[in-house]
């Protein structure tokens, strides 16, 4: 079996599939100009595929995953891994858009009933995730069928997929599962912010350097 991440774009459908010995995760995204289709997202986690849903809606792309484990899977490897799968075929559109010029950041402030978090978004080449005020629905450790340790780890392999600085700002939120959709609205918000066009950036990053690497 052959392990690591193979990427391919074809129809403006960005395909990315990541297999190694725990997991294999296929991922398609195509930026939507329509309403919302019934989006084929499985995987295995009923949290996460709501949050993904979440995700997908607020940025205005199309996201589909299929994640196919052992019997006995880790949750906190699929999130990881689904969020490392997903951050890596947006940073292949961001490629691509970059050429024609893009702001390349964003940031955004969310609400869901009690719950607001904003969230801001830079790629540049420096992968990291920031949480810079928790709530305390974030501190709590169980979120519906899931921990809030492994959304934590889908967040950071998001941000590695697609070698972007995240900071989350968690303001309010006493109910986990309406902490944790404000950010993931947040964040879809986000990326839809960071994709508006700019044509005074083309070829350019939102840094100086000038370069991703």
């Amino acid at each position: 079996m052959e392990y690591g991440i193979k990427i391919n774009k074809k129809n403006d459908i960005v395909t990315v599939e990541r297999t190694t010995k725990e997991s294999k995760i296929t991922v398609k995204i195509r930026e939507r100009e329509n309403a919302m289709t019934n989006l084929k997202i499985n995987t295995g986690i009923n949290f996460l595929n709501h949050m993904i849903e979440t995700l997908a809606f607020r940025s205005e792309f199309n996201i589909e995953v299929d994640v196919r484990t052992e019997e006995n899977f880790l949750k906190h490897v699929v999130a990881e891994d689904t969020g490392i799968v997903i951050g890596t075929a947006f940073f292949k559109i961001f490629e691509e858009k970059t050429q024609e010029g893009i702001r390349g950041n964003g940031f955004f402030s969310a609400v869901i009933d009690e719950a607001q978090s904003m969230v801001s978004i830079s790629v540049e080449g420096r992968p990291n995730l920031y949480f810079d005020k928790i709530s305390d629905g974030l501190r709590q450790n169980d979120v519906e069928d899931m921990c809030s340790a492994d959304l934590k780890n889908f967040l950071g392999g998001f941000a590695l997929g697609m070698k972007a600085t995240l900071h989350i700002n968690s303001e309010f939120g006493e109910d986990s599962h309406h902490a944790w959709e404000s950010v993931f609205r947040a964040l879809g918000e986000s990326i839809k912010e960071m994709f508006k066009k700019d044509e005074k950036r083309k070829n350019l990053i939102t840094g100086v350097k000038g370069t991703i690497e």
